[in-house]
């Protein structure tokens, strides 16, 4: 049976858990023996303590305003030091329609996006988990590609690339429920007529967090965002809108709706494989005529 990169043996074998064993005392009262899978049959550190140790070659960069931070140190490391620097350029905003203040990328969901990173990445490709803050959205790449259906609905992702970084972020309860994270970033957007996308890459897997103050949401900024988008592309099915502008198939339908009540654009076939297509100045002039 061939091996995963967790069970193979670590390139190196001087590793040291001060960290993991810090936060262990913090939260567990005791340093307890170290988790299954650290150790082959040889008795040699595998790649998955690798991961764990004080060692851990693996980084996360991390992109904001020009600037680009390298995060260094173990897996759980990576995830607390990743959030603390979100948390630092994720400022409280309000929300149209909302009481109170929300931070622009919800929490919960960059949490869970940043942890699907880690417990999908392929990190025998010796590269970073890249995270990038732009003004509307933040991305989570992490390397290795990944079968996923282009609509989230029922996704479950119970395979996990790393199982045994999984298994035991579960046990430390930064992973809540087995192949519900992608839900969980969904949810966190109810209401908001925003949506969490996919982009599959050859070789990365990217998820990307709409702002909850992306101006998409104003009425007349989301038509033009379409309007621009159907132009691009020629004509697109709402789904496709829904997934690339990074808002619900219901707020898409409703623009594309008002679109074509303005005559702006026409549309094709009904329900999911209904396809919208932009009117151009000439076609509009030529439609008043007749």
């Amino acid at each position: 049976m061939t091996q995963s990169f967790e069970e193979q043996p670590a390139s190196c074998q001087l590793l040291t858990f001060e960290n993991i064993g810090s936060y262990l005392k913090r939260t567990h009262g005791n340093e307890r023996s170290e988790p299954r899978g650290m150790r082959d049959d040889e008795g040699r550190f595998t790649n998955f303590a690798y991961m764990l140790s004080d060692q851990n070659p693996w980084r996360v960069e991390f992109r904001h305003d020009g600037q680009t931070e390298t995060i260094n140190g173990s897996i759980i490391q990576l995830i607390d030091s990743s959030m603390a620097a979100i948390t630092l350029q994720n400022p409280p905003v309000e929300m149209k329609n909302r009481t109170g203040m929300y931070r622009r990328f919800p929490s919960i969901a960059v949490k869970e996006a940043v942890v699907n990173a880690m417990i999908h990445s392929d990190f025998s490709a010796g590269e970073s988990i890249m995270i990038t803050i732009q003004d509307d959205y933040i991305s989570i790449s992490s390397p290795g590609g990944m079968f996923l259906p282009k609509e989230w609905k029922d996704v479950s992702l119970t395979n996990p690339r790393n199982w045994r970084l999984s298994g035991l972020l579960m046990e430390f309860r930064y992973v809540t429920l087995k192949g519900n994270g992608m839900t969980v970033m969904k949810n966190c957007y109810t209401g908001s007529g925003l949506i969490p996308c996919i982009i599959q890459g050859t070789d990365d897997f990217t998820v990307r967090l709409p702002a909850l103050d992306n101006p998409v949401r104003e009425k007349d900024h989301g038509a033009s965002m379409v309007s621009e988008y159907l132009d691009r592309k020629h004509g697109a099915f709402i789904p496709d809108i829904s997934h690339d502008l990074m808002i619900s198939v219901h707020y898409a339908k409703k623009i594309v709706d008002e679109l074509e009540s303005k005559g702006e654009v026409f549309t094709l076939g009904i329900g999911s494989k209904r396809r919208a297509y932009p009117i151009k100045r000439a076609e509009k002039t030529e439609m008043r005529i007749r």
